[in-house]
């Protein structure tokens, strides 16, 4: 499985490390910026059998994980380790497990492996493991290594475009004092066994090159054009949010902060206030609407400054969109926006997006811009020119 002989540079590209992957070889993950640990084996979890557990407790040293997707640990009813949300610096742990048949202490290398097959196989639901146990999964973040530059998330994305599936196995690597391996000692590792090594940055150069690539030609390019200038849009003009509060009413909220993530997966992230009623009820309802205001709607933005006030139909009109949230009227354009995840962010809260749904509005006016505590125009001369 290993060739102590062999050599190998001390790190590879992406496409090499795919191959790497879909010959059914480990590899070795190092850097990236949402990771604190050093380097980690890593191997797709289906190829996971028991000398690769062997040797990741064996040489490795460290814990062994089960990276999964959300939708995976969600089907296992695998609830977070933490019981207050992780900032995305940090690994996200669920409850350890263990296959509630066919092991007998659960710690041996061929019991974690039948482990991680029963957790892997998507005929088994919640019933075909038990907790705690003594595999740790972690739950990758939406969006993949383009949204959290983290060792987990590049494993998956590697396995994905590998054709070996989205569940990886990872084992921290720890030299002979049983510290965290530095880099020279993860490159004398990787040249005595023969493995691999790949950067999260260059995973990340990867994927996106992909995504952009896949852009071409009929409503993808069209789809893809519409959403950078609502995104660009969106950069610059105040926002609003909406959605229903528990009582399905319209609701409110001005974002504090905007930014895109990714195209492919769509996903953007807004900044609100922790105290905002509005974020609570984006949060029981899991989906919100991001409108751009237009220029003119400055009493629209006046009135949902406040941190979470309900939509009336005397003063504001809207829509049901997709989802059957509101969509403001007379506005720039709107995405919708499917809830993937919020966290802590200081004072705010950070609000991960998938967007399903976007319109730019036809004719639409100009957006409307605020700064230096003032309504600004697109055009015209002055200050409103340099945002």
């Amino acid at each position: 499985m290993f060739d102590p002989s062999a050599t190998v540079p001390i790190h590879c590209s992406a496409e090499e490390a795919i191959e790497e992957f879909r010959s059914g070889r480990m590899l070795i993950v190092s850097g990236g910026r949402h990771s604190k640990t050093n380097g980690d084996l890593v191997v797709p979890a289906r190829a996971a059998d028991t000398n690769r557990i062997n040797f990741m407790a064996k040489d490795g040293r460290g814990l062994i994980c089960l990276g999964l997707t959300g939708e995976r640990c969600d089907e296992l009813g695998l609830e977070p380790l933490s019981e207050r949300r992780v900032p995305v610096d940090q690994a996200d742990f669920t409850v350890s497990i263990e296959a509630a048949e066919g092991v007998s202490t659960g710690i041996s290398a061929a019991d974690r492996a039948h482990t991680i097959g029963v957790a892997i196989n998507p005929a088994n639901g919640p019933e075909t493991i038990v907790r705690p146990g003594h595999v740790f999964p972690l739950r990758e973040r939406p969006g993949g290594v383009l949204a959290r530059s983290g060792h987990v998330e590049a494993a998956i994305d590697l396995s994905r475009l590998a054709g070996t599936g989205d569940s990886v196995v990872l084992c921290q690597i720890l030299d002979e004092d049983g510290e965290a391996a530095g880099t020279s000692y993860l490159a004398g590792f990787a040249e005595r066994f023969g493995i691999k090594m790949v950067r999260v940055d260059e995973v990340a150069r990867h994927v996106s090159e992909l995504a952009l690539s896949r852009q071409v030609g009929g409503e993808t390019r069209e789809g893809s054009r519409e959403l950078r200038s609502i995104l660009g849009h969106f950069a610059t003009g105040v926002t609003v949010l909406t959605t229903n509060d528990q009582e399905g009413e319209p609701c409110g909220t001005t974002a504090n902060a905007f930014t895109s993530v990714s195209l492919d997966p769509p996903l953007i992230l807004i900044c609100l206030a922790r105290e905002s009623l509005t974020l609570e009820a984006i949060r029981a309802r899991g989906g919100f609407v991001a409108n751009i205001l237009a220029d003119g709607q400055q009493d629209h933005s006046n009135w949902f400054a406040k941190t979470g006030v309900r939509l009336e139909p005397d003063l504001h009109e809207f829509t049901d969109g997709k989802l059957g949230l509101p969509v403001l009227d007379g506005t720039v354009a709107h995405l919708e926006c499917e809830v993937e995840r919020i966290d802590e962010g200081g004072d705010h809260e950070i609000l991960l997006g998938r967007v399903v749904s976007h319109a730019r509005h036809d004719e639409a006016p100009d957006p409307l811009l605020f700064y230096r505590g003032a309504y600004r125009r697109l055009t015209g001369p002055g200050p409103a020119n340099h945002i």
